[in-house]
Parts: structure tokens; C-alpha cells; sequence
């Protein structure tokens, strides 16, 4: 039952995350950023990921006027450098330990495919017989499919670990602003996923399915023809704001278990 409700909780939340910054008193004053950083196209996701980690911030703290302000570009600019260039480390990670085990890549699998079905092909069509066949296939497997299925699992092994645990160590920056804290703090980062591990499978499980959401909504605004100019902002930046609202109640609840407390800030 408890589970039930969460997820209609989450459901509802989810919807609401597409027009909660609309909802807000201020929105006019605050949300024509979006508008602005759009003919930036580069420099833009830089600076609406340092906006989602301030909106993070805000909602977490509970703050009246939980939008960012839409002068701060420069910091959000500072902040999106910092988080591409977190993620970069991270992804470097199972890079590293691939290497370090002397095995292949992803790329290396999918040619290894290639070469499974050009066997097969040449034992259906090339006169091989099948001992042969099955002789050629196991030293194939020995020599290079194994190495690459084996890279294939580690790197995806390390995707679900990675993307809550990074995750979370975000919002805790976003919270207490210290970087190296926030992602060495591993037994509390991992006490609260485990704690919290239906609200984070909620939030991701919602999150997928911008995946279609977005594309539909492209269509659809193609088809209008004069709604062309707001994909950027419909399909891209609503992505942002709406994840920092559910990204936002996830730190609302780190604050609430751990006992956080801040001095107040302005709007």
C-alpha cells in the first residue's frame, strides 16, 4: 500500500514538475533565462545545469522563492563546467578498469558480432561443415567475444551503480557546496539511495519516459508550424527544470533525514 502511494505520489509530482516553475509568482522575472541562453546553443547546457543544481538548492532548502535568479548566469556557466567535468571523471572510471584487466571496448563487441554472423553466413553458404563451424566459433569466443562481453558487463555493472550514487552526491553538493565532501561522503551517499531506493527507482522510472515524451512533443509542435521555434525550450530546457524538481524533492528528503540546517538566503 505504502508503495502504492508513492507511486502515485511520484506520478503526480512528475506531472506537476513539467509546470511548476509557472506556478510561481515571480515566473515572468525569472524564467525568460531559457529563452535568452537558447541562441547559445553550446554554452547553453552549460549554464542550465548550473541553473538545475541552484534550483536544487533552493527546493531543497525549503526557500519562498525557490527559481533561480536568472542574473547569475556566470555562476551557473561556473557550475555546469564543474558538473560536465564530474561526470567526465566518473565515466572514465570503467575506462580505466577495462584497461587495467588488458580487455577490449563496446565498440570491439559489436565488430565481434559482425564476425559471429559472417560465420554463420559462411557455414550456411561457403561449404563448411558444421564440426568446422563450431571448431572456428569456440576459438573465436576464447580469443575475442569473451573479452568484450566482459567489458560490456563491467561498464554496465558500473551504470547502475554510478548514475544514483553520482546522482546523489550532486544534490549534496547542491545542498552543502563542497564538491570533494559531497562525493567522498560514501557511506551516507549510500545510506540514503538504500533508504530511499523507491523514490529514486520513482524519479528514474518517470525520467524514462521523457525518452518518448520528448519526441512526440517535437512532432507535435512541428505540426504547428509557429510552434517550431519553442522546441528548444519545450523539449531541452523543460527537461532540466522538471528533473530539477524531482531531483529537488529527493534533496528536500536528504535535508529532512539527516537534520540539515541553513542560514536563510535571498530570493
Amino acid at each position: 500500500m505504502q508503495s502504492k502511494n508513492k507511486l502515485e505520489t511520484g506520478f503526480k509530482s512528475y506531472i506537476y514538475s513539467f509546470i511548476y516553475p509557472f506556478t510561481q509568482k515571480d515566473w515572468l522575472q525569472k524564467m525568460w533565462l531559457f529563452i535568452a541562453v537558447s541562441f547559445v546553443p553550446v554554452v547553453s547546457f552549460l549554464i542550465v545545469r548550473g541553473w538545475r543544481l541552484e534550483f536544487i538548492h533552493r527546493l531543497g532548502k525549503g526557500l519562498d522563492n525557490p527559481l533561480p535568479s536568472p542574473y547569475k548566469v556566470f555562476k551557473y556557466l561556473w557550475k555546469g563546467v564543474v558538473l560536465w567535468g564530474v561526470t567526465a571523471l566518473y565515466l572514465l572510471v570503467p575506462f580505466v578498469i577495462v584497461r587495467a584487466l588488458g580487455l577490449t571496448g563496446l565498440l570491439d563487441l559489436i565488430e565481434d558480432i559482425f564476425q559471429i554472423f559472417g560465420l554463420f553466413m559462411d557455414f550456411m553458404v561457403g561449404g563448411r561443415t558444421f564440426k568446422e563451424f563450431c571448431l572456428t566459433l569456440v576459438a573465436f569466443m576464447k580469443g575475442e567475444f569473451l573479452d568484450a562481453f566482459f567489458v560490456a558487463l563491467i561498464e554496465n555493472i558500473y551504470l547502475i551503480i554510478y548514475i544514483p550514487y553520482y546522482r546523489t552526491a550532486m544534490i549534496r553538493y547542491a545542498l552543502q557546496e563542497n564538491l570533494l565532501k559531497s562525493h567522498f561522503s560514501v557511506f551516507k551517499n549510500l545510506k540514503f539511495i538504500f533508504k530511499n531506493i523507491t523514490d529514486y527507482l520513482i524519479v528514474y522510472g518517470f525520467g524514462f519516459l521523457l525518452i518518448f515524451l520528448i519526441p512526440v512533443v517535437d512532432i507535435l509542435l512541428t505540426l504547428t508550424i509557429i510552434g517550431i521555434p519553442l522546441i528548444p525550450i519545450v523539449t531541452v530546457y523543460m527537461y532540466y527544470w522538471s528533473t530539477g524538481y524531482e531531483y529537488g524533492h529527493l534533496a528536500q528528503l536528504m535535508v529532512e533525514q539527516e537534520n540539515m540546517f541553513f542560514e536563510s538566503e535571498p530570493a
